[in-house]
């Protein structure tokens, strides 16, 4: 009777009961059971294996176990070692009697599940999330986070350290969690300074660490730089209003009306240092502050009420430089600034208050190009200019005074799309437009003047939710929304008319926490704000 194959299986270091994963250079010793007492001679038999490797007959002759080993080689991969051929190569193997071993049961695949890996996990995607981020677009603040997830071509283990992605606006995410799996977390937090208008991945940072699959193949990073999906914009270029000094904080600018002297309040953590500016014509009107150069510190815009002359204080430091922008005819009047068409600069809005008729300045490089916009019935007031639908571009708000309806012009690529957001009731003035929520969208705040109370509509892609936000004394007067303490949320900043007291709403969540700022000289006039 001719010897046979009664079994077959897989041992070596990293296999475990037939299971494992192994990469190139682990060697794999298959025993070959026969039913009987078998002789090697006359060469050296070899089994094929499916992984495109071979394993060579080693030791066992004049036994019932056979021996055969295999040293994996770069580009052989199997999802599980198996047998397909064996070759005898001009030797014999038979028992004592002289029968030749039937080697068909040889083709098998042993017990438990060995794994062949030679190839590296690869970054197969990054994607980004958080709040105020929808499919990858949206914008972040300062003090926002970001949750990158590296997806991977197969399961990997961290060790040994923390890896770091780079990112386009100097910021870095650290690796937070993902080891075991296909997909690993970076969160980055957005600090004051960081800007970009598309945030990218530039490269990834070991830091010591090691990234592997099981098999011990370390992963090829390069695919980790790459720009995700979307359009992440951080810090918007000039999108903390009034920053002078390019801090990343909003500052409070003041005018003597009679001098023309400019000063303000640059702020730090909340806390206020005052600093003059300089002079300006007292005939020149301030109507409003914005980048209209492209660079991430607030100018001041001024305008000559007869002739219609604009021109700016471009803003370095705090410190200016007189800038003429263009003229337009002075019966149209500035009722807001914002970057209407989505290229990171800051347009000046324009209204014909008897036909409604609107139209901007679209500012490149501090020079202006004239277009028209579009018409909105002459009854419906300009309230505010934000981002109330999330999208990067700023939209222009209207209010019906008589029924106290809301809406908009939702603008792309400076061309208008009206619709309605919401009623409130009338006698809620509104007062300022804001992220008072730190969700990258603008909201829309009311006050009732006689009470003092205050509330607002939180806004999430063009549609508003009533929030009640606090009461503050109806002495003090709203003067300006902007980001005081530098933590990426809007607050609601106060004015005590008669002693010139300055105050806040710091806002965390649209919950208000009221704080004292300073005092200045009531005869100076909050501007621009």
């Amino acid at each position: 009777t001719a010897p046979t194959v009664t079994a077959l299986a897989a041992s070596g270091t990293g296999i475990t009961a037939g299971a494992g994963d192994l990469t190139t250079g682990a060697t794999v010793a298959l025993t070959v059971a026969l039913s009987e007492v078998v002789t090697v001679a006359g060469g050296v038999p070899t089994l094929t294996l499916n992984d495109g490797g071979t394993a060579t007959y080693a030791s066992g002759s004049g036994t019932t176990a056979l021996t055969f080993n295999y040293t994996v080689a770069a580009g052989q991969n199997t999802a599980d070692l198996a047998v397909t051929a064996s070759s005898l190569n001009g030797a014999t193997i038979k028992d004592a009697a002289g029968n030749a071993a039937n080697l068909a049961a040889v083709v098998a695949n042993p017990a438990g599940t060995l794994i062949i890996d030679t190839t590296a996990p690869t970054v197969t995607g990054v994607s980004d999330s958080g709040t105020g981020i929808s499919s990858g677009t949206g914008t972040v603040r300062t003090g926002g986070t970001v949750a990158f997830a590296m997806n991977m071509s197969e399961a990997v283990t961290v060790a040994g350290g923390v890896p770091t992605l780079t990112l386009s606006d100097g910021g870095t995410a650290t690796y937070a969690s993902g080891s075991g799996t296909s997909a690993l977390t970076f969160n980055y937090t957005v600090a004051a300074g960081q800007q970009s208008n598309d945030l990218a991945v530039t490269g990834a940072n070991l830091n010591g660490a090691t990234i592997k699959d099981g098999a011990g193949n370390a992963a090829n990073l390069a695919g980790a730089a790459t720009n995700p999906a979307g359009t992440l914009v951080i810090n918007p270029t000039g999108g903390v209003q009034s920053d002078f000094t390019g801090s990343g904080t909003s500052d409070i600018l003041f005018r003597d009306p009679t001098s023309g002297l400019i000063s303000d309040f640059t702020m730090s953590n909340g806390k206020p240092t005052f600093a003059y500016v300089g002079f300006a014509d007292p005939a020149l009107q301030v109507v409003g502050t914005g980048n209209f150069n492209g660079s991430s510190t607030s100018a001041i815009l001024l305008r000559d009420p007869n002739s219609g002359m604009l021109s700016q204080f471009i803003m370095n430091s705090n410190k200016p430089t007189f800038a003429t922008i263009g003229m337009a005819d002075p019966r149209l009047q500035v009722v807001g600034t914002g970057d209407f068409n989505g290229d990171g600069t800051t347009d000046i809005l324009f209204r014909d208050p008897n036909s409604g008729q609107l139209s901007d300045f679209l500012m490149t490089n501090g020079k202006p190009t004239f277009a028209y916009v579009g018409f909105a019935d002459p009854r419906l007031q300009v309230v505010g200019v934000g981002d109330f639908n999330g999208d990067s571009t700023s939209d222009i708000l209207f209010r019906d005074p008589t029924s106290g309806q809301l809406s908009m012009f939702s603008m792309s690529n400076n061309h208008p799309t009206f619709a309605y957001v919401g009623f409130a009731d009338p006698s809620l003035k509104v007062v300022g437009v804001g992220d008072f929520n730190h969700d990258g969208t603008s909201d829309i705040l009311f006050r009732d003047p006689t009470s003092g109370n205050l509330g607002d509509f939180i806004m999430t892609n063009g549609k508003p939710t009533w929030n009640a936000i606090g009461f503050a004394d109806p002495k003090l007067q709203v003067a300006g929304i902007g980001d005081y303490n530098g933590d990426g949320t809007s607050d609601i900043l106060f004015r005590e008319p008669t002693g010139g007291g300055v105050s806040m709403f710091a806002m965390n969540n649209n919950k208000p926490t009221f704080t004292t700022i300073g005092v200045a000289d009531p005869s100076l006039k909050i501007v621009g704000a």
